[in-house]
């Protein structure tokens, strides 16, 4: 039995593109060819996406007939256009709430530095 298809729309670590091969048959995306750049027999049934900065729109999925799943492993999924994957029957997916505590950490980091003038104690202790 063949391994589904996954185009990698993102750069993917060379260690997380092991462990996705022992599951997928990846593929890289090439964003400077566009849509044109993937086989449309390539059996292509999910797509990977790293920070949803990378723009998945209907051009794309409409590359991908066996598109079942896009997946992006950030936070927000602004870049993908949810309504024409709903519209396909395409799941998105992403991975809220990962970073909340810390940018609640960040958040009060930045406000005591202020208080105590941190950036310009520092600055003068130069």
């Amino acid at each position: 039995m063949s391994k589904p298809g996954l185009l990698i729309v993102d750069k993917a670590t060379p260690r997380m593109r092991d462990r996705l091969a022992e599951h997928f048959t990846p593929h890289d995306y090439d964003a400077a060819a566009g849509p044109a750049s993937v086989a449309a027999d390539a059996g292509i049934e999910y797509v990977l996406s790293g920070a949803g900065h990378s723009a998945i729109g209907a051009d794309l999925m409409d590359a991908l007939p066996d598109l079942k799943i896009i997946s992006n492993f950030g936070v927000g999924y602004d870049a993908i256009d949810t309504p024409a994957a709903v519209a396909r029957g395409v799941m998105v997916t992403h991975t809220p709430d990962v970073l909340n505590d810390e940018v609640a950490n960040t958040a009060v980091l930045l406000m005591l530095a202020t208080a105590r003038n941190l950036v310009q104690d520092e600055a003068y202790l130069r």
